[in-house]
């Protein structure tokens, strides 16, 4: 696994983010309900490099697992203490909770598969799922 390069990618999706967070409507700090578009930028990403990502995603939160290593760039959302870019194993990071007080990092799906994510985001708000969204 090239690390460095996960790094990279997670850093240049978040710059990204940033930089169209006004258009969604979001902050350009937290990247409030960004969560699925960002992690889907980074999955597709790092499928193109040909590295073996998974999409996850629970009833509040999406984020990207490479081997056991949590790729996210929206935990800041739900604690301020959370770093901008989060690239580290899980058993590594502390826990953040979200509003239900479970940990955002739960799998309840996952895929390898880009054609699945629109079948497994169909019940969230239209505004954030990531094959709807189209910044100006």
């Amino acid at each position: 696994m090239n690390l460095s390069l996960i790094k990279s990618i997670a850093k240049e999706c978040r710059e990204w983010a940033e930089s169209v967070a006004d258009v969604y409507d979001s902050d350009s700090v937290c990247l409030d309900c960004m969560c699925a578009i960002t992690s889907y930028e980074i999955f597709l990403t790092l499928k193109e490099k040909g590295i073996r990502a998974k999409f996850c995603m629970n009833n509040h939160h999406c984020f990207v697992m490479v081997d056991d290593y949590v790729i996210d760039i929206t935990a800041k959302q739900f604690s301020r203490k959370a770093h901008k870019i989060i690239v580290d194993k899980k058993e590594n990071l502390f826990e953040i909770t979200d509003w239900d007080g479970n940990s955002i990092w739960t799998v309840l799906h996952s895929t390898e598969k880009p054609e699945r994510i629109r079948g497994l985001m169909k019940d969230w708000p239209i505004e954030q799922q990531p094959l709807a969204f189209q910044p100006a």
